[in-house]
């Protein structure tokens, strides 16, 4: 196992930064609040000397969305799902006590000074990410968890934070009582700029991913969600990927009835100097995935709704759709000209034109095919 030492991340140091002590992140943040904006912060730099700062308006942010949804879905076939390349993996009670001290010691750590962060000695493509999103903070820790591949592949639908992926192991799964709770050793792999080309491989990732709540100094809850590359012998080095390294956590915290702050910092190592400058914007459009967990948890809460609901009318039947718009109550008498009304997908009401929301939801099927 890779010695964690060299790159744990000073995280509740930065949080508190963020969060408490950094009066000019936070008077950009309020000034952002004041202006009806959101605001996100960019650090991103080949060398910690170079730091360039961005902030992206709510309008933005809507943009950077709608450019992710015409995203096709060829990068995320279902070959690149659920054709694991590595044999079975498998690990002793030892090994995966040692797992989870190591993500209890990266969620845990603090460093007295900012370059226990920075100075890394490799002057490797570091990134910050402070966000505030709508939402509630359950909704975004159910679309961050993933621990199982099917999950992973619905995440990835929604998100868009890479391109291929397997599930290695699972030493925590989440339970009814902590349903965010879990510890799981994945694999993934991020296409690249140039990879069509043969100059250029794709990257890929063995890590651990841990996600769950822990709790603030003055008592909140934040969640949190860390991959940190780890080495198993089981696990070679592929021949037409190249093995990089990373290590990521970020933090999130509801700080009003709809708002939530994201503290997202991490280093990932491309495997190549050269390789860096295409990395980079890849990693910085990872880096933004937070703004889309807070949508993948909420279509996955109206999946299961539609599925239950859909799953009791074969065994009850469909309610009566009822003359009137379920929303409104505007009658449903001359409505559509001759064709069916249109009925909610999940209650099985009548809507209206004016009521009636499109939402695109995943389903996977049993062969992971959306």
């Amino acid at each position: 196992m890779r010695q964690a030492a060299a790159s744990l991340l000073a995280l509740e140091q930065i949080v508190r930064k963020v969060w408490g002590e950094n009066a000019a992140t936070l008077h950009l943040c309020r000034r952002s609040a004041r202006l009806g904006l959101s605001c996100i912060a960019l650090q991103a730099a080949a060398s910690v000397s170079a730091r360039s700062l961005s902030f992206f308006t709510r309008r933005q942010q809507v943009a950077h969305t709608r450019c992710l949804d015409r995203k096709q879905n060829h990068n995320m076939g279902k070959e690149r799902f659920t054709i694991n390349p590595f044999p079975a993996l498998e690990l002793s009670d030892a090994v995966k006590n040692q797992l989870l001290e190591l993500g209890r010691t990266i969620i845990e750590a603090n460093f007295e000074r900012d370059d226990a962060f920075f100075k890394t000695g490799r002057k490797l493509p570091a990134i910050l990410s402070v966000v505030r999103v709508e939402g509630k903070l359950d909704d975004m820790m159910y679309g961050v968890v993933n621990p199982t591949l099917e999950e992973m592949r619905i995440k990835a639908s929604y998100v868009h934070d890479f391109d291929g992926a397997a599930v290695l192991s699972t030493i925590v799964e989440p339970t009814v009582d902590e349903p965010f709770n879990s510890v799981v050793v994945k694999w993934l792999e991020m296409d690249l700029p140039l990879r069509r080309t043969g100059i250029v491989q794709n990257r890929d990732y063995v890590y651990l991913e841990c996600t769950g709540f822990v709790r603030m100094a003055n008592g909140d809850r934040a969640g949190y969600h860390f991959l940190h590359s780890i080495d198993f012998p089981q696990i070679p080095k592929l021949s037409d990927r190249v093995r990089g390294d990373m290590s990521i956590c970020g933090f999130f915290r509801q700080v009003g009835p709809n708002v939530i702050d994201v503290c997202k910092t991490g280093l990932m190592d491309p495997a190549g100097d050269m390789i860096r400058m295409l990395a980079v914007p890849v990693m910085t459009e990872a880096f933004l995935s937070p703004l889309r967990y807070v949508h993948c948890g909420q279509m996955r809460k109206l999946t299961w709704k539609m599925e239950k609901a859909h799953s009791e009318a074969r065994l009850h039947g469909a309610p009566n759709p009822g003359p009137t718009c379920v929303s409104c109550g505007k009658p449903s008498t001359g409505w559509t000209l001759g064709k069916s009304a249109t009925t909610c997908k999940c209650c099985f009401r009548v809507l209206c034109s004016g009521c009636k929301i499109k939402k695109k939801i995943s389903l996977v099927t049993a062969d992971l095919t959306l």
